[in-house]
């Protein structure tokens, strides 16, 4: 993917973060909630989906919304430690983001 490429996707990705800000500042507590248990439950399907350490978890079925979060296992620095690669997920779009960081870092934008 070419850089200019990359830059305009990232662009099109901030205005469109930039919309959906915006057009939350206007809802109800009660959709501000179902937005929020969306969002959870999203996460947690792709990390039993993406990351390694998550589908050797037990009880990840067991999370139907955002209140079932003390369902999750606590991360220690240990964990963190032994698990450090399982904890990453596999369709990780690192090799994407790595030349938009070092392209603002240098600042050729």
């Amino acid at each position: 993917m070419k850089k200019h490429t990359i830059l305009l996707l990232l662009g099109l990705f901030r205005k469109q973060k930039l919309k959906n800000l915006a057009n939350s500042q206007c809802l109800l507590v009660s959709e501000i909630k179902k937005v929020q248990n969306r969002k959870f439950l999203s996460l947690i399907n792709h990390c039993k989906k993406n990351v390694p350490y998550y589908k050797k978890i037990n009880g990840l079925n067991e999370v139907k919304s955002l209140s079932d979060i003390t369902k999750l296992p606590f991360l220690t620095k240990k964990i963190i430690k032994e698990n450090f690669n399982d904890l990453r997920a596999t369709n990780s779009i690192k090799n994407i983001l790595f030349p938009i960081q070092l392209v603002v870092q240098l600042g050729r934008y």
